[in-house]
């Protein structure tokens, strides 16, 4: 059994990491400290103890018995300890907290399963019609298992259910596709959860937490007001019966992918729109409105999940599935156009916004002679957004995602805002 000993100041990184530990895998065994004193140093096989820690006033000699007693000791804190780091003792920035030590205990996990074929999965995150990467198995026993989903498909309702009822907590993969496996997780579930109330102190909701973890990216405080600000104004403006159904509907999904991935989008254009004259509070507006609005045309919110996949990669999926993702944009679209006060380019923002993937566009192919710095503006934020999902959030591999948008992005409005862009994202995640 691998055990974790925490002992920090904040009770809500206690609660993040707790819950981190549990998603992971199973042979991690938790214990919560509030004082250094009840640092247990009496167990013998230091090669399965962890110490993760944000107090940064350790004193030298309980610091010199932890490096005798612990494998691993991690300080989470906003600046280097003043410890020497080397390859016992880890530093991670409060920042980058959720990525890197779910990449931490991910490596802990394939190396103290170095001679097993199979590893687990958190079977609690497993969700049915979610198309993962691996085949997956349920153990029998020690050394015997048996295949239940084929790689490339995915669980049905029926299945799920009557895994539940035999109270399975863990499915299981092949060793080398743990990471591709965690990775789809974290997209439709894992990272989505950093927004849910299992992630933080009980009494904080979803929407609170959500602008914390953006605070902790680093997001200007000032870009979260104004968020907060935007709706509320916007709720005022907008007061007749379909739009308050509608603003309604977008705080009813809260916690979800939906919601966590409009939000950032909003807060993303919303930081770099501080770097231009033209964005007027009008501007501020459209954009946050555009953001809200842009995916609330799916029937099945969970269908944004399939966001980033091209008209061809949605073509293969179950025709109700296909239909809601292909006719989101243009239909809902429709229903905004009649009503009296929604500005063009809200609508085109919701029509279009999945006209810029060439022979993958839907409903069309949208060119960037056809398009205004708004529309660019909430493009890149959007496209940004999805890639922080992708790779989960990690700092490290930003600079890929900004590679992309820099070669995809080079023309037209586009090309005119993309400087600005890449100096607002940089600063954020500096």
């Amino acid at each position: 059994m691998n055990q974790v000993y925490l002992l920090f100041e904040d009770p809500l990184v206690n609660s993040k990491i707790s819950n981190l530990i549990k998603h992971f895998q199973p042979e991690w065994e938790l214990f919560s400290l509030l004082d250094p004193r009840q640092v247990s140093l009496d167990f013998t096989d230091k090669e399965n103890q962890i110490f993760i820690t944000t107090d940064q006033n350790l004193g030298d000699d309980l610091f010199d018995k932890l490096k005798n007693q612990y494998q691993k000791i991690i300080f989470v804190q906003e600046n280097e300890p003043k410890f020497n780091l080397n390859s016992q003792v880890i530093f991670i920035n409060t920042k980058y907290l959720i990525t890197e030590l779910g990449s931490f205990f991910e490596k802990l996990t394939l190396r103290g399963n170095e001679k097993a074929a199979y590893v687990p999965v958190n079977f609690q995150k497993i969700q049915p019609y979610v198309i993962y990467p691996a085949d997956i198995y349920l153990r029998l026993s020690a050394e015997k298992f048996i295949k239940i989903v084929n790689k490339d498909n995915s669980f049905e309702d029926t299945l799920i259910e009557k895994l539940k009822n035999k109270d399975v907590q863990f499915v299981y993969v092949e060793k080398d596709m743990l990471s591709a496996m965690n990775k789809i997780i974290y997209t439709q579930s894992g990272k989505e959860s950093l927004f849910k109330q299992e992630h933080i102190a009980e009494e904080l909701n979803a929407v609170e937490s959500l602008h914390r973890y953006i605070n902790d990216l680093g997001v200007d405080e000032k870009v979260v007001n104004l968020t907060k600000g935007l709706h509320q104004n916007l709720t005022t403006k907008y007061n007749h019966k379909f739009m308050r159904n509608l603003f309604k509907r977008f705080q009813s999904m809260e916690g979800s992918f939906l919601y966590n991935h409009s939000y950032v989008t909003s807060v993303v254009a919303l930081t770099v729109g501080k770097k231009f004259k033209w964005m007027t509070p009008d501007n501020n507006e459209k954009i946050y409105l555009g953001c809200m609005l842009h995916d609330l045309g799916y029937k099945n919110e969970k269908n944004a999940l399939f966001e980033n996949l091209t008209k061809k990669e949605i073509d293969k999926k179950p025709k109700e599935i296909a239909d809601d993702i292909l006719s989101h944009p243009m239909s809902f679209a429709e229903k905004l156009s009649k009503l009296d006060n929604i500005h063009q380019d809200v609508i085109k923002i919701v029509k279009d916004h999945h006209g810029i993937h060439d022979e993958g566009s839907y409903p069309k192919k949208v060119y960037p002679a056809e398009i205004n710095l708004i529309f660019a503006l909430f493009i890149l934020s959007h496209e940004f957004t999805l890639g922080l999902f992708k790779i989960n959030f990690n700092s490290s591999k930003i600079p890929n995602v900004i590679s992309t948008l820099n070669e995809k992005f080079d023309k037209g409005a586009y090309k005119k805002i993309l400087s600005e862009f890449n100096e607002a994202v940089a600063e954020i995640f500096k």
